[in-house]
């Protein structure tokens, strides 16, 4: 098994798990405020929130970015989130967090730019609190 680091900046590390030659995983760690994603991906994946806590958020609707919604994964109560493919989806830490997202091969994002421009903003953005629905 093999660890390997693939992107570092002001958010944190982007780190691929390896057993052999194949991806098995990708391991974030993020500062408070971090934004990450604003992608989707050709395949299902599982997101598990191994340490602190993100505010993960995601859209049904591509066309209606307004009507996405969000959960807090926390590694201490509720840290795991399934994405099935084509789903937009982006994260953002709530204090420092390590996330790890499970995924079945090479690792392959189509950007979902009503998120993405948010991650590349550079900031944090204000949180929406939404009603169960």
């Amino acid at each position: 098994m093999k660890l390997e680091e693939v992107h570092k900046d002001w958010r944190g590390t982007t780190n691929v798990l390896k057993i052999g030659d194949k991806e098995i995983a990708v391991i974030t760690t993020s500062i408070d405020g971090a934004v990450r994603g604003g992608h989707s991906h050709p395949y299902d994946a599982t997101i598990v929130v191994i340490d602190g806590a993100t505010d993960y958020v995601w859209t049904e609707d591509s066309q209606k970015p307004e009507e996405s919604k969000w959960i807090r994964l926390d590694a201490t109560k509720n840290p795991i989130m399934a994405t099935p493919k084509g789903i937009p989806h982006m994260a953002i830490s709530v204090g420092n967090s390590i996330m790890l997202e499970l995924k079945p091969g090479q690792y392959s994002i189509t950007n979902y730019p009503p998120y993405r421009n948010l991650v590349e903003m550079g900031k944090d953005w204000e949180r929406v609190e939404q009603k169960d629905k």
